[in-house]
């Protein structure tokens, strides 16, 4: 007659605790420069794009410029510095170039050699309705509850 078998229970394997992932909390990165606020439609004087750094930049000759023109927006004078050790915040005017309808608006390097960054809206948000980013220099743009030029959008543009 056969051998005998031995049918033993197995040893339990003791698994560790799992650990629970929590995906960690997303901080809007500012990029180093860009377009941080416009307003297309002012009640009184001219429409106006603000730019934004996080770094010293000698932007001498940037170039800000909109959708279906021949000429510049605006180029921007030489000797011409943004960022923390002078303002982190350029408001450049620019006449009455915004259009109500809608527009983008581009930021170059000298002779518009590399787009920085561009901003489409459509369609006009209203009367001094400011479209910027908040918190600045990070995106999405949204409208602004206050049109905050030439300083900070934080808590403005929700």
């Amino acid at each position: 007659i056969g051998a005998a078998t031995s049918f033993a229970s197995p040893t339990p394997t003791l698994l560790p605790n799992p650990t629970i992932e929590t995906s960690p909390t997303l901080t809007p990165t500012p990029i180093p420069l860009g377009i941080n606020e416009f307003l297309p439609n002012p009640v009184e004087g001219v429409d106006w794009v603000e730019l934004y750094s996080e770094v010293d930049t000698d932007i001498s000759g940037y170039v800000l410029d909109d959708v279906g023109t021949i000429t510049d927006m605006s180029v921007i004078p030489a000797g011409t510095f943004i960022g923390p050790s002078t303002s982190r915040y350029l408001t450049v005017t620019v006449g009455d170039r915004l259009n109500l309808a809608g527009d983008t608006i581009y930021l170059y390097t000298p002779a518009q050699a590399l787009l920085i960054e561009s901003a489409t809206y459509s369609p006009n948000p209203g009367a001094d309705i400011s479209i910027g980013k908040d918190p600045d220099g990070t995106l999405p743009f949204a409208n602004c509850t206050t049109a905050s030029q030439g300083a900070s959008n934080n808590g403005l543009c929700p």
